[in-house]
């Protein structure tokens, strides 16, 4: 079992440091196409300068665009807060100016600064009327001493494998992380490990 529960975690293995990030996306139709001049398909992260894009107690915050085969993902925000045992959010609010996407509030920023970024720097105009949709998410920050927990666990018999904790980095982290949890695998079945190179042509 490979345990990704994220903010599930918290209380399936009691952690001590309950902080989430409030995060939000935009989802853009999938004729948005982005090219450098290489013509190759760009993503990108970019924090803009203090005091275009703070969060509520004043922390800067960045944006970020990943294209998919459906759609281009534009985020976000990593607003700091916690889930009560009702399950409800308690931390910060999005702070105007922001957007109503299908009653879903997003920061304005998380669009229109990506907008700028797209029109001058790959000269790729987008509108408010590509937007799909705009989703809302959580994720868990474990305690920094701590670091995300990726290592091997036998419960009730079963081998499990914790992979949470990644606060905002899933998408960098993503195939370390991979790689480590086959690593963790193939070592608890005392086989040999994959060389990196076997690993990511198995991943295509």
């Amino acid at each position: 079992v490979i345990n990704c529960a994220g903010t599930g975690s918290i209380n399936l293995f009691q952690e001590s440091k309950r902080q989430v990030y409030q995060g939000h996306l935009v989802l853009i139709d999938s004729k948005v196409h982005v090219y450098d001049t290489s013509n190759n398909i760009i993503s990108y992260n970019y924090q803009p300068a203090a005091p275009s894009y703070l969060s509520e107690s004043g922390r800067i915050q960045d944006v970020y665009a990943y294209p998919r085969q459906k759609d281009l993902v534009l985020g976000g925000s990593r607003l700091l807060g916690t889930i009560n045992a009702n399950g409800k959010w308690e931390g910060e609010s999005v702070q105007e100016p922001s957007l109503n996407i299908g009653n879903i509030i997003i920061p304005e920023q998380v669009f229109s600064i990506n907008q700028q970024l797209l029109e001058n720097g790959f000269d790729t105009r987008i509108e408010q009327s590509q937007i799909i949709t705009a989703k809302k998410g959580y994720r868990y920050i474990r305690d920094e001493s701590e670091g995300l927990r990726i290592e091997a666990e036998e419960l009730e018999g079963k081998l499990v494998i914790h992979n949470y904790g990644h606060g905002g980095a899933g998408v960098s982290l993503s195939w370390g992380i991979a790689y480590e949890v086959m690593r963790i695998l193939y070592n608890s079945l005392g086989k040999d490990v994959y060389s990196e190179r076997d690993f990511l042509r198995i991943l295509h």
